[in-house]
């Protein structure tokens, strides 16, 4: 597994996978005052150019993929099922906590619904992050989710702050998982890692792992976060959480 722009590629199972896309969120900034164009032409630009290089046999898109929530409007009727159906490969959405009445707007060949608890690719798992996983999926060898949209914080002496969208690998806290799932995991790895995506979505803002807490049951409460590492979007490891946190509080 490999990343690539702000998803991964699985070659081996011949999977692309992103999180957070968020299609139509410059609406909701529009409602705030905010006249953003719309970035949907150019999210699916970079998914092509990303499926172009990779060629992957299915995109997995792991939850969020339109933004807007409770209600689905008429932009989204149109625009969505043109966006997957543009795509041109086989794509499974696994339903994020946005994701309110998407099915009822998909209805490509070429489009299909993972389970909400997760998706399991050979020794990889797939989930958005805002429910507990399936146990299947702590017996992978990775789970890749969605959710926090995490982000490195930085302060520079003065005091100004920068975020750059980062990946997160972790390992879990097994203790807090069993104490979830009493009696339900039989058979789990040990040896698990956690790979967070960054949001696909560049307009949005991020959770500041190396500051805040990340969103969503799992992350919160189960990931090992002072040991987990920082991995930029070029694939440059920053290090790990620990040391970055105290870098952070030391330059303030």
């Amino acid at each position: 597994m490999r990343p690539i722009e702000r998803g991964v590629f699985l070659e081996r199972q011949g999977v692309l996978a992103v999180a957070d896309l968020h299609l139509g969120y410059e609406f909701e900034l529009l409602r705030s005052g905010l006249r953003i164009p719309s970035q949907t032409q150019k999210i699916k630009a970079r998914l092509l150019a990303m499926i172009r290089e990779v060629e992957p046999k299915e995109l997995i898109v792991a939850g969020d993929f339109k933004h807007n929530i409770p209600y689905v409007g008429a932009w989204e009727y149109e625009e969505l099922e043109r966006f997957v159906r543009d795509l041109g490969v086989k794509v499974t959405v696994i339903k994020g906590n946005h994701d309110v009445g998407l099915s009822s707007i998909l209805h490509g060949s070429n489009v299909s619904f993972g389970n909400t608890r997760g998706e399991v690719r050979g020794n990889v798992g797939f989930f958005h992050g805002h429910t507990w996983p399936n146990t299947e999926l702590l017996k992978c060898r990775y789970v890749v989710m969605g959710h926090s949209h995490p982000a490195l914080v930085l302060k520079d002496s003065l005091g100004l702050e920068t975020r750059l969208s980062c990946f997160v690998e972790s390992r879990l806290v097994w203790k807090k998982v069993l104490d979830r799932y009493p009696g339900e995991l039989p058979d789990y790895n040990e040896k698990l890692r956690i790979i967070v995506l960054p949001s696909f979505n560049k307009l949005l803002g991020g959770t500041g792992f190396n500051v805040e807490t990340p969103l969503g049951p799992l992350a919160r409460t189960c990931l090992d976060l002072p040991n987990a590492t920082i991995i930029l979007e070029d694939g440059t490891i920053i290090g790990k959480i620990k040391h970055i946190a105290a870098r952070h509080h030391g330059g303030s």
